[in-house]
């Protein structure tokens, strides 16, 4: 609550045998033994909701875990089967079946099928503990349907759906240009297809009996991008601009999604090969190292890893060394710090300065931007290589001193205009 957050999003926490950190889910409606519990996810919600905070949960419909009982009994039954109908099994080419029914890659490399021992083949887009769902069958939509009233019902205020632009794939899964492929573009038949948004129609339907809650989708398909921190240089460059970016990003109208860490000024950690878990590195052939460096445990408090993440010294990820000058508690009594920031930041952008939902583009020097929100406040951000002249107002927030009336490159500054 001090940090200026109203809403949670909680990652998969469900049954799952964690191919990929839960996203491979084998009962979407149950909490993960080793989490809790579903009265402990209860206690949760209350708690939250006593806070004032909302509690948004991920929903993953584009496939389920191998160990789902459906996808075992899709195995149990055989070719043909109502069973497999649930899923996207399919003879594969060949005189003998033996090569996948088309050169369809995983997102996290490798093919996108895998044959079982009668001889047909399943589509994963993921990992093959993750077996795409067939949405052209009523059965799958109404089980869609149904997990989300269950989650609804108990009080749950929205959620994050995985792989919103999957859930469809034509009727005739083509070969494909392997250019296209690659780049997730225009006529990837893997993603995108028009029948997505029948998907959705119905998902918000089930929402509209609900008032008050809500739905976002993921929809970029490159999946986890590096930290803020590092995308933008790293180091004291990285952490400059960094700060920029989370001014102008909490300066835009619309909801805003931190990833927890980011506002500690958190960096990707090069871990060592050992210590690598996403599914993407062995996918990949080792060829890619995958989005572990992004997952780092967050600092809490203390001198020593894991800073208060847990009472064990061995967390899932390692936690580096040198990393007491990020923890919460230390950022928390600096008025200089990241934490800081967005918190004053998060704390302006609920304020009327930055009421209405639109805004309007104001002149700038060449290299910067400049708008204006209708409750009054202006943001300009300095993306050239030289100070800007302050722009004339009251200075509300800068993510570095601009007091001798320059705003320098790779700062951002929020003014009541």
């Amino acid at each position: 609550m001090e940090l200026g957050v109203d809403a949670l999003w909680i990652t998969p926490f469900y049954p799952s045998p964690m191919a990929d950190h839960g996203y491979d889910v084998a009962d979407p409606r149950d909490v993960e033994p080793v989490l809790g519990d579903l009265a402990g996810f209860d206690a949760l919600l209350a708690e939250a909701h006593a806070a004032g905070l909302r509690v948004t949960v991920d929903l993953v419909p584009n496939h389920s875990s191998h160990q789902h009982e459906w996808f075992e009994a899709a195995l149990a039954a055989g070719p043909g089967s109502p069973e497999r109908a649930r899923y996207l099994f399919r003879d594969g080419r060949g005189p003998d079946g033996a090569e996948p029914p088309n050169n369809w890659p995983s997102v996290f490399g490798g093919p996108g099928w895998s044959r079982v021992p009668d001889g047909q083949w399943y589509l994963h887009l993921f990992a093959p503990e993750q077996p795409d769902l067939n949405f052209g069958n009523p059965e799958v939509l109404d089980d869609l349907e149904t997990t989300m009233r269950f989650w609804l019902d108990r009080g749950v205020d929205g959620f994050r759906i995985d792989v919103a632009h999957g859930m469809a794939e034509p009727d005739v899964l083509p070969v494909e240009d392997t250019g296209l492929l690659a780049d997730h573009g225009p006529g990837d038949h893997r993603f995108d297809q028009d029948a997505v948004h029948d998907m959705h129609r119905r998902i918000r339907a089930v929402l509209d009996a609900y008032p008050g809650r809500m739905a976002v989708g993921e929809v970029w398909v490159s999946e986890d991008r590096p930290r803020h921190v590092t995308r933008y240089g790293g180091g004291e460059v990285g952490t400059r601009r960094a700060r920029a970016a989370a001014l102008l990003q909490l300066a835009l109208p619309g909801v805003a999604y931190l990833y927890n860490g980011d506002e500690f000024g958190m960096p990707d950690v090069e871990l060592p090969d050992a210590a690598l878990q996403d599914p993407i590195r062995e996918r990949s052939g080792r060829t890619e190292r995958g989005r572990d460096a992004c997952r780092i445990p967050v600092p809490w408090s203390g001198t020593e890893p894991p800073y208060g993440f847990s009472t064990s010294p061995d967390t899932w990820l390692p936690v580096p060394e040198r990393w007491a000058a990020l923890t919460a508690e230390a950022q928390a009594a600096d008025p200089r710090s990241m934490l800081s920031l967005y918190r004053g930041a998060l704390r302006l952008r609920t304020s009327a300065v930055a009421s209405g939902g639109s805004l309007e583009w104001l002149p700038a020097p060449e290299g910067c931007l400049a708008f204006r929100r209708p409750g009054g406040l202006v943001c300009l951000v300095n993306l050239s290589g030289a100070p800007v002249p302050v722009p004339e107002g009251e200075v509300l927030l800068a993510s570095a001193d601009v007091s001798a009336g320059e705003v320098g490159p790779d700062v951002a500054v929020w003014l009541r205009g």
